[in-house]
């Protein structure tokens, strides 16, 4: 069995490793499947870190990259490219904010970053809301939720346990809010690492209004569940409501690191009549505007966002047929192809029982994300994957459960 490999074990490697990783080296990729220097195969059910949505090594998407390459891959801060331009049409269009604007990035930490300081140089305003369990970027004040006198965060605990039909500012949980004092409303729709958890709606619907009524924006995290993930173009479309900026990465390179944010035309215009500048490397690089445009092409062309729920609904049916054997399993949850699996406290073994789950299936020749934390296992495949991949990984799952 391959075993975790933590960062500070000796090694004659040079790579500074600060999280554990697996004494498994991949050497080959292709379509769902990895293959490691001894020639093993395993079906990765995490696409990578959530990236490689279309497969890995799709064919159109490589060929785009090497044909971009012998073209011109990087550009100075001064200079546009056909692949740049090419690539914001599309992302306009895709975002249905055909006639705003879109600035390309390499992650997307990044893109959210970005999109919180628009915000707050559009209004004038410096206070943002959020939801408790968001993931909304690795540095900057998106990890900075604990911080009151940037953040007001909505305890999205409190509010799915929720029974009211609606919301009111006069909720002890929602009292906090000043409309009028915040920039923007950040949504991930879709909450990825705080559990797979869809806020719910009403909430949503209302943050967004008042937050809206008092002059602020709703920015969109679609990072993790957007650009069909959760078989919606944006995964904000599942709450009715349209964003003013969106914050887009993962998905959008197929595995290539960029990342987008796409503005209203209007925050575009008022915020270039200002001397606010922001310019950084790899900003609008022609090489990853190229794989960005590919990929919303092949979306469309394999019609991947409808596949994603179609495949995702008979995902959905296989793991709570799981669930079903196994009285330890609290939930199942998730839309399209954003999925988890939610176990009791009580699970044998404690939080340290969902890691045992995620190796054994490794030694299978299964990828699975998990997060004892949350006592979760989760399931974010590639959009391509096939209906025997869930059959097989469900049997492998009913069976390493049935040995706890």
């Amino acid at each position: 069995m391959n075993e975790i490999k933590e960062h500070h074990e000796e090694s004659s490697s040079r790579i500074f490793l600060s999280h554990p990783v697996y004494k498994i080296e991949i050497e080959t990729a292709e379509g769902v499947y990895l293959y490691d220097t001894d020639g093993r195969r395993y079906v990765d059910f995490e696409a990578g870190v959530w990236c490689a949505s279309l497969g890995h090594n799709h064919p159109d998407v490589n060929t785009r990259l090497k044909e971009q390459l012998d073209r011109v891959t990087h550009l100075g801060a001064s200079f546009i490219s056909p692949a740049t331009e090419a690539a914001a049409r599309k992302l306009v269009r895709f975002a249905s904010l055909d006639s705003g604007r879109a600035v390309f990035l390499s992650s997307g930490s990044e893109a959210v970053e970005l999109s919180l300081r628009l915000a707050r140089l559009y209004t004038g305003r410096k206070k943002l809301v959020t939801f408790t369990r968001s993931y909304l970027g690795a540095y900057g004040l998106t990890v900075r939720l604990d911080d009151e006198t940037v953040w007001q965060t909505v305890n999205i605990d409190r509010c799915l346990a929720c029974a009211e039909d609606n919301c009111s500012l006069d909720c002890p949980y929602l009292k906090h809010i000043r409309p009028e004092e915040t920039a923007a409303f950040v949504l991930e729709p879709v909450l990825g690492s705080g559990g797979v958890i869809m806020p719910p709606t009403r909430c949503v619907r209302f943050l967004a209004k008042k937050i809206r009524l008092g002059g602020g924006l709703l920015i969109a995290n679609e990072v993790t569940a957007g650009l069909g993930r959760t078989g919606r173009r944006l995964s904000v479309e599942h709450h009715d409501v349209a964003p003013d900026l969106v914050a887009f990465g993962k998905t959008l390179g197929n595995g290539y690191p960029v990342s987008a944010v796409v503005m209203k035309k209007e925050i575009a215009e008022k915020i270039g009549d200002t001397d606010f500048r922001y310019i950084q490397s790899h900003q609008n690089d022609p090489l990853g505007c190229a794989a960005a445009e590919t990929v919303l092409d092949t979306i469309e062309k394999e019609n991947l966002t409808e596949r994603a729920d179609q495949i995702g609904k008979i995902f959905k049916t296989a793991l709570n047929a799981v669930k079903d054997k196994h009285a330890f399993i609290a939930d199942v949850r998730g839309v399209g192809l954003m999925l988890g699996m939610e176990f009791k406290l009580d699970l044998p073994g404690g939080p340290e029982t969902i890691e045992k789950i995620s190796r054994q299936l490794l030694k299978g020749g299964f990828i699975v994300g998990s997060r004892p934390s949350l006592n979760l296992l989760r399931f974010l495949p590639p959009f391509i994957i096939e209906k025997n991949h869930i059959d097989e990984l469900c049997r492998a799952l009913d069976s390493v459960l049935a040995g706890l």
